[in-house]
């Protein structure tokens, strides 16, 4: 009866941490969610008590390549998500699913498998469109990435940022994807790293 009582204990400790939040067992890199970036806030979502984040899953084959598209509207929110990503032949060997969690409280998503690197950058285009641009600087919106266990943006290549602060729109387009990590809009310069 004993070995019973310490065996379940063992179990509801393995579960109770194992399953928790903010667990570096299930989360395979920190990605400094909590860093000093200014990332681009959302409207807050009205009536929604839970987590709003977005998730999208692509079971993507690497050797051949291929387009995905992602599209929803935030939970109890008018803001709405967009993304389109391309895949070249040969951008990594085999198959795997790959994750994007579209955070519900910033324009930033993670990307999953992390740490991974392409042996060819993927594209994405991404949109967010219902924001309130009416207190932001549009000059200082940036289309960045946080890499994995730093505090600090760094910019990425891509063919044009659209922001339209009359409709609430924001848009990247043709973003170069070296490797997954945190990738997002920011509303303030760039730091040096100085």
């Amino acid at each position: 009866m004993k070995r019973s009582l310490v065996v379940a204990a063992l179990l509801a400790g393995f579960f109770f941490f194992g399953c928790s939040k903010d667990n570096s067992i299930v989360d395979p890199v920190s990605q400094n969610v909590n860093s000093k970036i200014s990332w681009l806030k959302l409207p807050a979502a009205q009536g929604v008590t839970t987590e709003a984040q977005l998730t999208a899953n692509f079971d993507v084959n690497g050797v051949t390549g291929g387009y995905n598209t992602f599209s929803s509207q935030f939970p109890g929110s008018s803001v709405a998500v967009s993304a389109t990503y391309s895949f070249p032949e040969n951008c990594f060997p085999g198959q795997m699913i790959i994750t994007a969690v579209f955070d519900e409280a910033t324009a930033a998503a993670d990307y999953y498998p992390s740490p991974f690197t392409f042996d060819n950058p993927i594209t994405a285009n991404i949109t967010y469109s219902g924001l309130d641009l009416s207190n932001v600087d549009v000059s200082l919106i940036s289309f960045v990435y946080l890499p994995p266990n730093s505090a600090v943006a760094e910019p990425i290549e891509y063919e044009q940022l659209i922001v339209d602060q009359a409709t609430g729109v924001i848009q990247v387009v043709n973003a170069k994807i070296h490797h997954f990590s945190r990738y997002g809009f920011i509303d303030e310069p760039l730091d040096s790293g100085e």
